[in-house]
């Protein structure tokens, strides 16, 4: 699925960090969701961060999780 293209920098820095770990398919839920700042990623805690990836429909695949984690301490 082509995601549509960014609109800020911010949606742009996170294009590029969901492609980098594959993950391009959740672009557009996090867009909907609001989740368009890689740092709110980075600084929520354990439980806002379970309930922002339940948000994006990625609770069910744990194994994109990692990769998003991977890839938000990367960043």
């Amino acid at each position: 699925m082509a995601a549509p293209l960014a609109q800020k920098e911010c949606e742009l820095e996170l294009f590029t960090l969901l492609k980098s770990a594959n993950l391009l398919d959740y672009y557009q839920s996090f867009i909907e969701q609001g989740g368009d700042d890689i740092q709110q990623l980075c600084d929520a805690s354990e439980d806002e961060f379970k309930e922002i990836i339940a948000m994006v429909g990625m609770s069910t695949k744990p194994l994109h999780v990692r990769r998003l984690q991977k890839s938000l301490v990367d960043w």
